[in-house]
C-alpha cells in the first residue's frame, strides 16, 4: 500500500469512529438511580403478591411531558421486570395521565373520579389497576361502584404527607388495597440503605386496611 493510499484509510477510519462516538453520545439516556430502580421493583413486587400469579395491570403512569414524565420511565421498566418475575403478570394497557395544576384540593389529585372510571371501562378485562399518578377523591357512591369491578388497586403518592388522611379513608372502605407514601423522615439505620428494599423503606412506606387505622397522618 503507497503512502497516499494509507493516509487516506487512516483518514476515513479516524472519521468513521468520530461519527460513531457522536452517535454514541446523542443516543446516550441518563443512568437510572438507585431510587428509581428501587421503587419499580418494590412496587412491582408488592402489587405481584397483592394480585396473584398472572395479573393484567392497568398502569397510570404521568404524561411524558409533565415534569415527572422523564423520572417515571425507569421505574416503569423496572416495575414491568419485577411484575413478572415475581407473579408472571403483565402490563395489560398503560394510560398517560396529565397533571392538574388547577385542582385546588390538598392532595392535588392528577386523576380525577370520572377519569378513572372511563379508563377502566376502556381497559376491560384487566385485573389489577397500578397508578403511579395517586388515586381521586371518591364519594360513597363511586367508592361503592369501584369496589364492585373487584379490581384490585394500588396507588403510589410521593408529593407529600398532606393526602395521608385522603389515603387513610380509600383504604379502611376496601376502595384501594395498596398505597404508597412518603415518609415524613426516613426510619433509623444503623448503615446506608444499600438493597432495592432498603432504599424504598428509606423514603417510602406501604400501607394497607390493615395498617392504615395505626398510623398518625
Amino acid at each position: 500500500m503507497n503512502q497516499f493510499c494509507a493516509k487516506t484509510v487512516i483518514t476515513v477510519l479516524l472519521i468513521g469512529s468520530l461519527l460513531w462516538a457522536a452517535g454514541c453520545r446523542r443516543s446516550a439516556t441518563k443512568p437510572t438511580t438507585p431510587s428509581q430502580n428501587a421503587m419499580g421493583e418494590v412496587v412491582g413486587e408488592e402489587t405481584a403478591k397483592l394480585a396473584g400469579p398472572g395479573a393484567k395491570v392497568l398502569l397510570l403512569a404521568p404524561a411524558k411531558g409533565d415534569p415527572v414524565g422523564l423520572w417515571i420511565e425507569p421505574v416503569l421498566q423496572a416495575f414491568t421486570a419485577a411484575l413478572k418475575q415475581h407473579g408472571n403478570g403483565i402490563v395489560a394497557a398503560t394510560e398517560r395521565v396529565k397533571a392538574r395544576t388547577d385542582d385546588p384540593s390538598p392532595t392535588r389529585e392528577e386523576l380525577t373520579a370520572a377519569q378513572l372510571e372511563g379508563l377502566l371501562d376502556k381497559a376491560g378485562g384487566v385485573t389489577t389497576l397500578v397508578s403511579f399518578v395517586g388515586f381521586p377523591v371518591l364519594d360513597e357512591a363511586q367508592i361503592a361502584t369501584l369496589k364492585k369491578r373487584q379490581i384490585k388497586s394500588v396507588a403510589i403518592y410521593t408529593a407529600g404527607p398532606q393526602a395521608g388522611p385522603h389515603y387513610k379513608k380509600l383504604l379502611e372502605a376496601r376502595a384501594l388495597d395498596l398505597a404508597i407514601l412518603p415518609r415524613m423522615e426516613p426510619p433509623a439505620a444503623a448503615q446506608k440503605p444499600t438493597t432495592p428494599k432498603e432504599i424504598f423503606n428509606h423514603q417510602f412506606f406501604t400501607v394497607t386496611a390493615t395498617n392504615a387505622a395505626q398510623l398518625n397522618f
